[in-house]
């Protein structure tokens, strides 16, 4: 039986995020609310939680080396927070903020001698050769799409194959 590359990084990927914890330093604790492939919450669903969606945009991949493929696989991050009346947004800014901090570790190398500061972190138990994490959008809950404020963080891994 075959293994997917991309859904053994996922799953690395939501362990990770379930580290998010107040007892590691965070202000939100993660460790049972993270799904993957999950893109509708209902009102029961706890919160703060994340979803790991793959983007509807893959980009080609490019040549690495001999029979090797090097491809970046678009990825998105969606989290919802606890609501506040008078500024919603605020919590997703501060949720975003852990899970971003959080990813951080993935490429986190020291500035003296460039060894990894998280070994056991590091891309992913060094399942994936790169991650890049582009700027994230924060949105406030609106009719038909969310009842509760939300962010997407984008995030881009390269894999060679």
């Amino acid at each position: 039986m075959s293994v997917s590359t991309r859904l053994e990084v996922l799953k690395r990927l939501t362990n990770f995020l379930k580290t998010i914890t107040v007892a590691n330093g965070y202000s939100h604790d993660l460790s049972t609310s993270v799904f993957r492939g999950r893109a509708v919450f209902g009102t029961d669903d706890p919160v703060p939680l994340v979803s790991i969606l793959e983007s509807p945009r893959s980009d080609i991949g490019q040549f690495a080396g001999e029979n090797e493929r090097k491809e970046s696989w678009g990825l998105l991050i969606q989290g919802w927070a606890y609501d506040d009346i008078d500024n919603p947004t605020d919590p997703a800014y501060e949720l975003m903020a852990d899970v971003e901090a959080h990813l951080d570790r993935l490429t986190a190398c020291s500035p003296i001698n460039g060894q990894e500061l998280y070994p056991d972190d590091y891309l992913l138990g060094r399942t994936i050769a790169n991650m890049r994490v582009s700027s994230g959008v924060v949105r406030p809950p609106m009719e038909g799409v969310s009842s509760k404020a939300f962010f997407y963080l984008p995030v881009s891994l390269t894999l060679v194959k």
